[in-house]
């Protein structure tokens, strides 16, 4: 019986599959037993189709059909008056949508939840084991990021850099590809001390995507920048995003859609607050809602808001991620905000991590196996060392 169970584990370190799996169906979400996979199997394809509904937001397609269908019943005074409605109430209304809701949406929170507990009842199971969902057994993970527009906004690179690295905290910033290169000194020195940076702007994509049409091949010294690895992440600006083109960039992650964001200029979200893959890429949403939408369009100062998100998250394991732009950070009131919440992050069980880092871990995550023997766990694939497994009892989001 151990010799064939060894044989097994061999096997499944072994195959290609499962070290290329990358779905985003419930099964790999929750890294369950590869022994129930059978028995499920048909619910299991149901749950990436339900997923990808909302991770890749397949949803806003019926979404507008139903805002066209509205619009073409109006009469024509009602269109003059809503024209003439302010965009700053119209963008305050946004906040009452019922999905997705804001600042908390849980839609696919529930959706998992209930897959699980379906699965359980279908394999007459009360719990079983998974592979957590962090490294370490972190009850969730925390990254830092932060967007550069100009090159005014440079300037606050040290100062914000200082203030993270004072508690403990390590963070990402994005740029676009030619202020990389105008300010590689100051920025290799933050890399040195542990900082990371990613591409930024839609001009960007168009300089290193060649699977769209129209679409450039990247610049040699973009090109050398991402081959040497030292630029692996990727970023739209707000409305920008889009999975028809995004999961072909030539990076390993991207960081372009929020979970939930009615203010965009592209309303919507992926639902999610966790990581999972478009195409080639590990889409790493942003969950703490933006400065931009915090201050310039509700007017309010964002730490209540980035507070009260950031315990929900943690309160279901998930990946509080924060993108402020750097302009924000310039104004003492809003620095003195950002220095409060990460007063307050520094108290949570969570991972401290770099974009990169979180990436890297969900791939090797999801090429991980999880094999019962002989009702002991046995974790199959590359460097195991980190992963921790769990009861589902005792996973935040299914309590």
């Amino acid at each position: 019986m151990a010799l064939a169970e060894d044989r097994r584990l061999a096997q499944l370190n072994d195959e290609p599959s499962l070290r290329l799996q990358s779905q985003n169906d419930a099964f790999s979400f929750w890294k369950l037993p590869e022994d129930w996979r059978e028995s499920v199997s048909n619910s299991i394809d149901r749950s990436r189709i339900q997923a990808e509904h909302f991770l890749l937001e397949r949803y806003l397609a019926f979404m507008e059909r139903r805002r066209a269908e509205r619009s073409k019943s109006r009469s024509g005074w009602v269109d003059r008056f809503a024209s003439r409605l302010s965009s700053h109430l119209e963008i305050r209304s946004r906040a009452r949508l019922i999905f997705p809701r804001w600042p908390c949406e849980t839609a696919l929170i529930d959706y998992w939840r209930r897959w699980l507990s379906n699965t359980l009842d279908e394999l007459r199971l009360t719990d079983g084991w998974h592979v957590a969902f962090w490294p370490d057994g972190a009850r969730c993970s925390i990254v830092l990021t932060h967007d550069i527009g100009n090159a005014n906004d440079i300037e606050q690179l040290e100062k914000v850099s200082d203030l993270e690295e004072s508690v403990g905290f390590r963070s990402a910033w994005y740029l676009a590809p030619e202020d990389l290169e105008a300010d590689r000194r100051r920025i290799d020195a933050l890399r040195v001390r542990g900082f990371e940076f990613g591409v930024r702007g839609i001009r960007a994509a168009t300089e290193v995507s060649g699977s769209q049409p129209g679409f450039r091949s990247p610049k040699p010294s973009l090109q050398r920048t991402i081959r040497e690895g030292q630029v692996r992440g990727f970023r739209t600006p707000p409305g920008c995003r889009g999975v028809d083109w995004i999961g072909g960039l030539d990076f390993d992650f991207d960081s372009s859609f929020c979970d939930t964001d009615p203010f965009d200029l592209k309303p919507g979200g992926t639902c999610s607050i966790f990581p999972f893959f478009i195409g080639g890429l590990v889409e790493l949403p942003i969950t703490l809602g933006r400065d931009h939408t915090l201050i310039s369009l509700l007017r309010r100062n964002p730490l209540s808001t980035w507070s009260l998100k950031a315990h929900w998250i943690a309160s279901a394991g998930g990946m509080i991620l924060l993108a402020t732009e750097a302009k924000f950070l310039s104004v003492e009131s809003y620095f003195a905000a950002y220095q409060d919440l990460l007063a307050e992050l520094s108290e949570f069980d969570a991972w401290r991590a770099l974009p990169s880092e979180v990436a890297a871990w969900w791939r090797h995550r999801n090429r991980t196996s999880l094999l019962i023997s002989q009702s002991n766990p046995l974790l199959a694939g590359p460097d195991v060392h980190r992963l921790t497994l769990h009861k589902l009892s005792e996973a935040p989001m299914f309590q």
